[in-house]
């Protein structure tokens, strides 16, 4: 265990725990916030170019914001579909109750 509160999953050497959901989180603001401005910025530099008013610093905005709102959904709805099989394992996959204390036993 880190001092982040990450542990490192042995079987799949990814990070798991409070510190990997903080790191996804930011990533997914960074990249909401920061792919449209971008875009924008290229946009408004195209239009001054081109001389085409605000419509290209608006229509890469919007298409780009769109399009990273779109992939936030699809990448949460596929980890929620991934999660949700895995909870509905069946039941010999998983380590038997121990009924007195209401948590899976350790063998």
């Amino acid at each position: 265990m880190s001092l982040s509160g990450e542990s490192l999953n042995k079987d799949q050497h990814t990070p798991t725990g409070v510190g990997h959901g903080v790191e996804r989180g930011f990533t997914a603001a960074f990249e909401l916030v920061a792919t449209p401005v971008l875009f924008a910025v290229i946009g408004y530099f195209l239009d001054r170019r081109l001389g085409t008013g605000p419509f290209l610093t608006i229509a890469l905005t919007v298409f780009v914001a769109g399009y990273v709102i779109w992939k936030l959904w699809y990448n949460y709805s596929a980890e929620m579909d991934r999660l949700d099989a895995a909870r509905r394992a069946p039941a010999e996959d998983r380590a038997p109750m121990d009924p007195g204390s209401g948590s899976a036993s350790v063998q």
